[in-house]
């Protein structure tokens, strides 16, 4: 019995090991350096970090990436390089790239064979509660339009979606990480720091 429970566990592991490899874009951005860090630990995959440029190498490695490539969202000639291999796609980006994050996504949508998931990272409010989408009106604003960049964060959902591609979005409302890089100053300073997040009951 010790031996059959033994082998049900190893079972187990290289079914929950079959991830395959994950591409992480944004590698070395607050979100993308956990998400790297998090899959290593994991186990579960091969951690394909991507750099602009590639002396942040060893700095990715130490974070857990297994691989590190090559890849510029300005620059199609990495593109294919980046994903060669890859089963699914961590997709991390600034806003002024939203037009080339959307050419990114019709180019993962002509490797739907390969690639099984993309995870993108939005933020909260990106459409209405129906994904009804209508710009000119806030789904919690009344007469109110959506603000250009919950546009672009729909956008950047929704062209994965249309690609064809098994789609994931994440819509943080509230990082802490925000608060460090706007009030650092502040913090520093004076010791606190305000922020119009609603009234604490």
């Amino acid at each position: 019995q010790v031996d059959r429970l033994i082998v049900g566990v190893t079972s187990r592991r290289r079914v929950m090991a079959s991830l395959g490899t994950v591409l992480v874009t944004g590698s070395s951005g607050r979100i993308g350096k956990v998400v790297l860090a998090l899959l290593s630990k994991s186990g579960r995959c091969t951690a394909r970090a991507t750099a602009r440029d590639l002396a942040k190498t060893d700095g990715l490695k130490a974070l857990g990436a297994a691989e590190v490539v090559a890849f510029d969202l300005k620059d199609k000639n990495t593109w294919e390089g980046a994903v060669n291999g890859v089963s699914a796609v961590f997709s991390a980006s600034l806003d002024p790239l939203i037009s080339e994050h959307m050419e990114f996504a019709a180019f993962l949508g002509t490797k739907k064979e390969q690639i099984k998931h993309v995870v993108r990272i939005s933020c909260f409010g990106a459409d209405t509660n129906t994904n009804s989408y209508d710009k000119d009106k806030h789904v919690s604003c009344e007469g109110a339009q959506v603000p250009l960049m919950l546009q672009h964060y729909w956008w950047s959902e929704e062209c994965l979606i249309k690609a064809g591609l098994p789609t994931t979005s994440i819509r943080g409302n509230f990082f802490m990480n925000h608060l460090l890089k706007n009030e650092l100053e502040n913090i520093k300073e004076h010791g606190f720091f305000s922020v119009p997040s609603g009234k604490l009951s």
